[in-house]
């Protein structure tokens, strides 16, 4: 079912003008790592990549790549039995009809992940851009602890300002694909508003499962104060996916919290940030790490240089965390140099583990990204 889908919007996206298309997103990662054995060294690689196609101005496409290559060596290797092949996924799609009537309302096709797409610009404006998430969840390894995903599936959104720049509202409802015992029909709220002083951003989430005694709903909240025009401070927390027969249980295992100060000068900045998250889906290379059982954690970052003045910053990130039962520690010390190139970043970080000392190639790895600004 999933080929149909991604087949009808690919070909009415090629009939619609091969032409008429710009690139809004691309992410490029590389972590490479060392091994006991030939050839010695792993190469992960993944990339997203962002396509945009619009003939008319009443509508346009959105479809979003993904390409996880794990151990690039393996994928060329003349060994057929060794060879292993990419996980490309095209899923995430949408139509959007902008400005219908002339108003600041959007109205959205989506089929997969609809938040990983550019396709709700107002919301971007006034919630994704003016409110980042924490620098470190975009790298290795504190990617695993980002918020989950809502919007994953078919369905049809409806998002706008109602001609006020400084509060927006969106509903949405889908299904998650599934026809049998896991099937569930899905429904989110989101709202908020910015202003000089700050933004706040909501959403309420219910989702309905074919046996109706297992109903789940979610709540979270996240915003933004800017105490000055050096000083930030970021808090979001939620609960998702919570079931009322097992709310107990669903409870700390979905909770999420996080809080982030920030502090940015001409020459220097830092950043310090608390946070609660059970990662869900643990990469292979970070199993047996000690990660995968993170629940608490605490991450700093020092750098010198400013991006948006000199274009280049460089620093030290540094990565705490602790089990659920604070019986477990890791740490991980991450050197970072980020410089900007046109319209694009460059991002190289050699993550460290000093306590994985007796798995010296487990212990280090260098990430590489490359990015579009957005």
């Amino acid at each position: 079912m999933k080929k149909i889908f991604v087949s009808i919007f690919v070909f009415s996206t090629m009939f619609l003008s091969a032409q008429d298309y710009v690139v809004p997103g691309f992410d490029l990662s590389t972590l490479l790592g060392f091994k006991q054995s030939s050839p010695y060294i792993s190469t992960d690689i993944n990339t997203n990549v962002g396509l945009r196609v619009q003939r008319y101005p009443f509508a346009y496409f959105d479809i979003g790549f993904d390409l996880d290559t794990a151990n690039v060596l393996n994928f060329f290797h003349p060994n057929k039995n060794i060879r292993k092949a990419a996980a490309l996924t095209f899923l995430n799609t949408s139509l959007t009809f902008p400005k219908m009537n002339g108003s600041n309302i959007d109205l959205a096709l989506f089929y997969g992940a609809y938040d990983d797409l550019n396709s709700d610009s107002i919301l971007q404006k006034t919630a994704k851009v003016e409110m980042h998430e924490p620098e470190f969840l975009n790298y290795y390894p504190g990617n695993i602890f980002k918020a989950d995903n809502l919007l994953d599936g078919l369905g049809i959104g409806v998002y706008g300002n109602f001609n006020n720049p400084s509060l927006y509202v969106g509903g949405y409802t889908y299904w998650n694909g599934f026809t049998d015992t896991d099937m569930q029909i899905g429904g989110v709220l989101r709202g908020g508003f910015s202003s000089t002083a700050g933004a706040l951003n909501f959403f309420t989430e219910v989702n309905l499962p074919k046996d109706i005694k297992k109903i789940n709903i979610g709540v979270g909240i996240s915003g933004i104060v800017r105490i000055s025009d050096y000083f930030d401070l970021y808090a979001a927390t939620s609960f998702s996916n919570i079931e009322f027969k097992k709310y107990k249980e669903d409870i700390l295992s979905h909770f999420y919290l996080m809080t982030e100060s920030r502090v940015k000068l001409e020459n220097f900045n830092f950043a310090i940030a608390l946070f609660a998250k059970s990662p869900k889906e643990i990469p292979a290379y970070l199993i047996n790490t000690g990660l995968e059982d993170s629940m608490y954690g605490l991450n700093i970052k020092f750098a010198g240089g400013n991006l948006d003045l000199y274009k280049m910053e460089g620093g030290v990130n540094s990565l705490m965390t602790l089990d659920k039962k604070f019986s477990k520690m890791n740490f991980v010390l991450s050197p970072f140099y980020t410089c900007e190139l046109g319209n694009y970043i460059l991002d190289i970080r050699l993550p460290i583990m000093p306590l994985l000392y007796k798995k010296p190639y487990d212990m280090v790895k260098l990430q590489l990204s490359f990015r579009m600004l957005r």
